[in-house]
C-alpha cells in the first residue's frame, strides 16, 4: 500500500537497500540485503519512528520493488496489484 510505501524514503531505500513489507502497530517489517546491518535499522528506526524488524531478501528483489513501488520522482507510486 501507498502508505506503507512512503514510511521509507526512496532515497533511503536504495541506499541501504531495504523496502517496507508490512506493518503492524509499532513494528515495521522491512525486506534487507543485510538485515543484520544495525546502522541502517537504527537511522530506519529514527526516520520512522518504528521498530524495525528486519528480514533477508535477495538485491534483485529489493530493487524490483523499489522500482515498482517508487515513482519517478521518488514519490510513491499508486497502489498496484
Amino acid at each position: 500500500p501507498q502508505n506503507l510505501v512512503s514510511l521509507v524514503p526512496r532515497e533511503f531505500a536504495q541506499e541501504n537497500e531495504v523496502f517496507p513489507i508490512d506493518k503492524m502497530g509499532s513494528l515495521l517489517t522491512v525486506a534487507m540485503v543485510c538485515p543484520l546491518d544495525e546502522k541502517a535499522i537504527t537511522r530506519l528506526n529514527e526516520v520512522t519512528g518504528l521498530r524495525i524488524k528486519p528480514m533477508l531478501c535477495r538485491p534483485e528483489d529489493i530493487r524490483m520493488a523499489i522500482n515498482r513501488y517508487y515513482g519517478p520522482t521518488g514519490e510513491p507510486a499508486e497502489d498496484r496489484p
